[in-house]
């Protein structure tokens, strides 16, 4: 594969706009699998004393809301900017005390 190729087919994705039902799935199914991996890693490597159950259980449930928010945003610039807007507000709104809150 050349790189004339490999830039064509990044600019047909870029302009696909329709995210399929399936593509959703796949997506939610790869992040699960892949946080419930983080997890037990997170769980077994850390020692008891440095284990926090909140911080493990933000580290799982993160990434499926990133992805959520990253398959809403990639279609439209204007939701992107309000969502973007949104969540700054709400970041700068309240004090993170724990890694719950923070998620």
């Amino acid at each position: 594969m050349d790189i004339e190729s490999i830039l064509e087919n990044i600019k047909a994705g870029l302009n696909n706009q329709q995210i399929t039902t399936q593509d959703i799935l796949t997506v939610l199914l790869m992040v699960s699998i892949l946080s419930i991996y983080e997890f037990l890693i997170y769980r077994f490597v850390s020692k008891r004393s440095f284990y926090s159950k909140q911080f493990n259980i933000t580290l799982a449930v993160m990434p499926i809301f990133i992805a959520t928010i990253i398959m809403t945003l990639q279609s439209n610039l204007i939701i992107t900017l309000g969502t973007i807007g949104a969540l700054a507000i709400i970041r700068f709104r309240t004090a993170i005390k724990d890694p719950t809150d923070m998620l």
